[in-house]
């Protein structure tokens, strides 16, 4: 309910926000006709489909696991709104823009949750299998973007930027069953709770290329090493957390969008993009009977990732 609260308010609030401004700059317009920057807003929805991932490794500088968990993400729906300001004609020449995105993800069944666990300590063969139905308590992220763009012959437009992302998402496993060396059991109601929070600077570049006068189509790259995340993993039937620290991860997304152009200021939009992040750090444990965090080995042990196929409508309407 409180995502669906936010998405009601952040449209007007930024259309609000945009009138004021488009207000100001036609004042300005009316001194200096040559003010070539105006907002647009934009409303979007769509789905992810893919997994989070949340591992342990067994030895220092190796990839051989202890313990690897998957999330599905399968699907997910969710619902954004942005705020843009630009040159009103990008082809007109060099200019600054930038963009303010906020989007939810909405809870609900999302596919299976799995856990494997290779801990014997003389072999690194499978030990413990557990099977539960994965339940996303909903997911939240703000996304900043500031850059240049530079028109091109034939219409084509390239943009340079750089992104602040942050994103939270978590999961409830519930029900299913255990099978610990071929011996199975059921579960009953909630088992485990896991959270990622992630803070990512990225650079980017796009480019846009017409297709028609109504039709253009625009693929951007977004990548960088600069992926920050803090993961929390709640085991409810052992009371023990786990608390991982990554520094340091890679961030990769590239994005496909189909625009059309019915009006002057008004376009409909289809994109798809596959974000990808992954990283290694610390990881830490605390239980019922020691609640201090506490270390576990003396490497970096432990690891996240996530990635997803992401599909999606937009509407911008300038402002």
């Amino acid at each position: 309910m409180r995502n669906s609260v936010l998405f009601i308010f952040f449209p007007f609030m930024f259309f609000l926000v945009g009138i004021n401004f488009s207000v100001n700059a036609e004042t300005a317009g009316r001194e200096n006709s040559l003010f070539p920057y105006s907002f647009s807003a934009v409303l979007t929805t769509g789905m992810e489909y893919g997994q989070s991932t949340e591992t342990v490794y067994k030895y220092p500088d190796n990839e051989v696991l202890m313990s690897q968990l998957l999330w599905d993400i399968k699907p997910v729906f969710y619902a954004a709104s942005s705020l843009e300001f630009s040159r009103t004609n990008l082809q007109e020449g060099i200019g600054f823009f930038s963009r303010l995105a906020l989007k939810a993800g909405f809870p609900g069944k999302s596919g299976l949750m799995e856990d494997r666990d290779w801990i014997a300590a003389d072999s690194d063969e499978l030990t413990h299998f557990s099977s539960h139905d994965n339940y996303a308590q909903g997911s939240f992220s703000l996304d900043f973007s500031a850059g240049l763009s530079f028109p091109l012959p034939s219409r084509f437009l390239l943009k340079v930027y750089g992104t602040l992302f942050y994103m939270s998402y978590s999961w409830v496993a519930r029900d299913g069953y255990f099978n610990y060396q071929q011996v199975e059991e059921s579960a009953f109601g909630a088992v485990l709770i896991y959270s990622q929070k992630w803070l990512i600077f990225a650079p980017g570049v796009s480019l846009y290329a017409p297709l028609f006068s109504f039709l253009g189509f625009e693929l951007s790259l977004q990548f960088g090493p600069a992926a920050f995340c803090v993961a929390q993993d709640d085991h409810l039937l052992r009371k023990v957390q786990f608390v991982d620290t990554i520094t340091g991860g890679l961030y990769f997304k590239p994005r496909g969008e189909l625009i059309f152009f019915p009006g002057k200021k008004i376009s409909f939009s289809f994109y798809a993009a596959y974000p990808f992040l992954t990283g290694r750090g610390k990881a830490y444990s605390r239980s019922a009977e020691n609640t201090e965090l506490i270390r576990n080995g003396n490497y970096d042990a432990s690891g996240a990732g996530y990635s997803a196929l992401d599909l999606g409508i937009s509407l911008r309407i300038g402002l």
